[in-house]
């Protein structure tokens, strides 16, 4: 019997490149993609009453999946924050220009400032809230690619070995090729989601300090920390 491997390490997933998938009788296919995949075939796709499980079914939920769950409200918050980052900038260049003709330690001056820094710190955050919307856009653009490609690979498990040309046979490799290089695209953009999650408290107590240290500015004493940096 022929074992064909299937690797999963730092790199991602790999295939064994000595292996032809698309010689694999239905079942063994079968069970080949729900590796690659990470998780079983759906019933519809799968012969077998016990399709393979590779992961454990989670039950807790981060919020960048349930942020995830659904294309059309991805792009809706995208197209909203564009509009958001458009009108702050607008206003921002609005007391940028009112700054240039403030009295110098003057009291409007200082209210300028304040509302400058605020501004930069509100465009800090719709533009970082813009790049985890993008990354969960293309997330779910992948996660629609591997559904797709893993029903045409339950289609092509279901061919006879005696009826499977040698064009099925290169068809199923380039296939599973495909799968490998979208499951280990879906992997990076996940990690860069857990990595925002990760990040967010940071950012959040770093814009706190930043509005502080408008707040208590006063020019000769103190510098204001620049949210942009």
């Amino acid at each position: 019997m022929i074992y064909y491997r299937i690797q999963k390490n730092n790199l991602g997933v790999t295939l064994d490149r000595a292996k032809r998938y698309g010689s694999m009788r239905g079942q063994e296919l079968i069970e080949s993609v729900a590796k690659v995949a990470g998780r079983a075939f759906t019933p519809s796709l799968s012969t077998s009453e016990n399709p393979v499980s590779v992961t454990p079914t989670r039950k807790l939920i981060s919020q960048w999946e349930k942020d995830g769950e659904n294309l059309e409200k991805i792009q809706a918050e995208l197209n909203r924050l564009s509009k958001c980052l458009a009108q702050v900038s607008g206003e921002d260049e609005i007391i940028c220009s009112q700054l240039m003709k403030a009295k110098v330690s003057s009291e409007e001056e200082e209210r300028l400032l304040q509302e400058h820094m605020r501004l930069l710190t509100e465009k800090d955050a719709i533009v970082r809230r813009t790049e985890y919307f993008n990354v969960l856009e293309q997330l779910r653009e992948v996660e629609d690619k591997i559904s797709n490609l893993q029903h045409e690979l339950g289609s092509a498990s279901v061919i006879d070995q005696v009826d499977k040309t040698e064009d099925d046979k290169k068809r199923i490799d380039r296939m599973m090729d495909d799968l490998v290089a979208l499951v280990n695209k879906k992997d990076r953009l996940s990690q860069k989601l857990i990595s925002h999650e990760a990040e967010d408290e940071e950012i959040d107590e770093r814009d706190r300090l930043t509005l502080e240290a408008a707040a208590n500015f006063s020019r000769g004493s103190e510098q204001p920390l620049s949210a942009s940096k």
